[in-house]
């Protein structure tokens, strides 16, 4: 995971008066969340120390050790509080796996890492093939972002400046289907789409899954956020609020609730050659609606620092703060620096059946 200077200006008291250069955090992308809120947990920690002076102590570097998070400080902590945080971190880290951020353990291979089932039996399959990576071993000249959602096409289309390589988009391919979403998780159905694209294309593929979950409710509507009320077309976003809203009656306030989305990008086969990026985006929902933009769940979840909902947000704040927006910016940091020198262009599986006979 390569993070650059938009991590470094986030949490200024940490990294303002440092003494080292710190341009990436070398360690896996699912770890995110957890790294995002240990920072943000530091910062506060440092808020009452006057930035003319010099700082008590600053973060050098996050990286991975032996499977688990390991986050390292120059200078002395300010009190026992800090060392805490960051030893809960660390601990937490060996329970979640670091490429998609589920629960996990450490595993056993060519170096101990901390992984899923999944992940873990993608990674024993990449060593047995003599490879130690999860980035392209192909050259990426173009990506598509397979979702017919207008709503979510037009918040990809205000990043893809982001993006090194062309994007194309769904509606540009007017026969490309979407599988059913019938996995138990949001990875499971972002990745059966992605799937499904590059084998109708043979366009390497970014697919997204994503959800509301409100902590009250047991972490409903979560995978079924889209199909909650059971409504389709026009009014499924306005039922599926209202919906909420009822269920939430019997419950005291505040409702704390995240917006989370899952990212998976498939570039190849034998075998299945994808990675995952996730972000989690925390606030609450409200009892009344508030904005313009009544996509999805967006009219309810209330930030709390910004005083605004979601729905209330321009285009370039929801571009920093949003579940989608950073996971799409951290899946497009990784595409620049992913190593394709010199690689041979992707190819479909029909492509590489013909090249194999």
């Amino acid at each position: 995971m390569l993070l650059g200077e938009d991590i470094i200006a986030k949490y200024p008291r940490l990294y303002a008066r440092q003494k080292y250069s710190v341009r990436f955090f070398q360690c896996g992308m699912g770890w995110l969340d957890l790294i995002d809120e240990t920072l943000q947990k530091l910062d506060a920690l440092l808020k009452d120390y006057d930035m003319d002076e010099e700082e008590p102590c600053n973060v050098v570097d996050v990286k991975e050790k032996f499977g688990g998070l390991r986050i390292y400080v120059w200078g002395d902590y300010p009190h026992e509080a800090f060392f805490d945080v960051i030893q809960e971190a660390e601990s937490r880290s060996f329970t979640i796996c670091e490429d998609c951020g589920q629960t996990g353990k450490r595993r056993p291979g060519s170096y101990i890492r901390t992984l899923c089932d999944d992940h873990y039996e993608k990674n024993i399959a990449m060593v047995n093939a003599g490879r130690f990576d999860y980035t392209p071993q192909c050259k990426i000249d173009s990506i598509l972002i397979c979702t017919h959602n207008p709503n979510k096409q037009r918040e990809f289309r205000s990043q893809i400046h982001q993006c090194p390589v062309p994007v194309q988009f769904a509606d540009e391919f007017p026969t490309l289907s979407e599988p059913i979403e019938d996995a138990p998780t949001y990875i499971g159905n972002a990745l059966k789409k992605a799937k499904s694209a590059f084998d109708q294309t043979g366009i390497p593929s970014l697919a997204d899954d994503s959800g509301l979950e409100v902590m009250c409710l047991d972490n409903n509507p979560g995978i079924c956020s889209a199909r909650f009320s059971g409504v389709t077309g026009p009014g499924r976003d306005k039922a599926n609020r209202e919906l909420l809203l009822q269920k939430l009656q019997s419950h005291p306030q505040p409702w704390t609730a995240r917006y989370r989305c899952f990212l998976v990008f498939v570039w190849g086969h034998h075998p299945w050659e994808w990675r995952s990026f996730s972000w989690t985006w925390r606030g609450q929902v409200i009892p009344e609606e508030r904005g313009e933009n009544d996509f999805a769940y967006d009219t309810l979840f209330f930030l709390p620092e910004l005083q605004k909902t979601a729905a209330q947000l321009t285009v370039e704040e929801k571009n920093q703060y949003s579940h989608r927006a950073n996971a799409f910016a951290h899946f497009c940091r990784w595409l620049k620096y992913a190593p394709q020198q010199n690689k041979k262009p992707a190819c479909s599986d029909s492509e590489q059946t013909r090249r194999d006979l």
